[in-house]
C-alpha cells in the first residue's frame, strides 16, 4: 500500500511568487526617472553654455620690485570683475583674463592711486599696462620740510615733502620719460636738474650733502 506523503512547507506559509505586474512597472518608472534626469542635465549644460561666457582676451598687468602689493582691479559698469595684487611671486606682473570688450583699469599701492585708465581688449588679443614705477628721493633729518616735485614735458608736475611720517623719503610714481627735478628747502634750491625715468626701473636719489651726484642709482642695476 502506497502512503501519501504531504508536502512540508515552511513556518509562515507557502512563499509567493513575484508579481510581473509590480516589477514591470518599478522598471518603467526608473526609465522615465532616468530619461528626465538625461534631459536635465542636457538643459543645464545648454544653460551654462549660454549664461557663461569664457574670456577669450587679458589684459597683462605689469610692474616692478617698487610695487610690491599694488591691487589691481578692473571694472565694468562700476563693479569689479575681476582683480590680482602684484608680488614676487608673479614677479611683478599679472595676466587678468577678460570677455571682449571696454574696462576701466585701477592700480592703488598703499592707499595711493597710481593708475585709472580704460583700456579695451579685442577677441583673442590681449593688451599690457605698464604701471609707473617709484622716484626715490632721500634725505635726514637737516631736510625735515624740504619740498621735492618733478615736472613732465606736458608742465605736469607731482610733489612731495620729506618729513618724519615718510623717513625723509619722498616717493612719487611716474610713468617712462624725462622729468625736471627741483628739490627746495628753506628757500633754498638744492636741487635742479633733468632725470630719465626708465620703464619698470625705479629710481633713488640722495640729498644727503657731501655725496657726488653719481649717487643716483637705478634699483635693482
Amino acid at each position: 500500500m502506497t502512503t501519501a506523503t504531504t508536502p512540508t512547507t515552511r513556518r509562515g506559509g507557502p512563499s509567493a511568487p513575484p508579481d510581473p505586474r509590480i516589477s514591470g512597472a518599478f522598471v518603467r518608472i526608473m526609465i522615465g526617472v532616468m530619461i528626465v534626469l538625461a534631459l536635465g542635465m542636457v538643459c543645464l549644460v545648454f544653460y551654462r553654455s549660454e549664461s557663461f561666457v569664457e574670456p577669450t582676451a587679458a589684459a597683462v598687468v605689469v610692474g616692478d620690485q617698487s610695487l610690491d602689493g599694488t591691487e589691481i582691479a578692473v571694472m565694468a559698469n562700476g563693479r569689479q570683475v575681476v582683480g590680482a595684487t602684484l608680488n614676487a611671486q608673479n614677479r611683478y606682473a599679472t595676466p587678468l583674463l577678460l570677455q571682449p570688450g571696454v574696462y576701466q583699469l585701477q592700480a592703488t599701492h598703499n592707499g595711493e592711486e597710481l593708475l585709472s585708465r580704460t583700456v579695451g581688449v579685442a577677441n583673442l588679443t590681449y593688451v599690457t599696462v605698464d604701471l609707473p614705477t617709484s622716484v626715490t628721493v632721500e634725505g635726514d633729518v637737516s631736510l625735515d620740510g624740504a619740498k621735492v616735485e618733478l615736472t613732465d614735458a606736458q608742465w605736469r608736475n607731482s610733489t612731495a615733502v620729506l618729513s618724519r611720517q615718510n623717513d625723509f623719503a619722498a616717493i612719487l610714481y611716474r610713468l617712462p620719460g624725462r622729468y625736471h627735478l627741483t628739490v627746495t628747502y628753506n628757500g633754498r634750491v638744492l636741487r635742479d636738474e633733468q632725470i630719465v625715468v626708465a620703464l619698470h626701473q625705479s629710481r633713488r636719489i640722495a640729498l644727503l650733502p657731501g655725496v657726488d651726484p653719481e649717487r643716483d642709482s637705478a634699483q635693482g642695476q
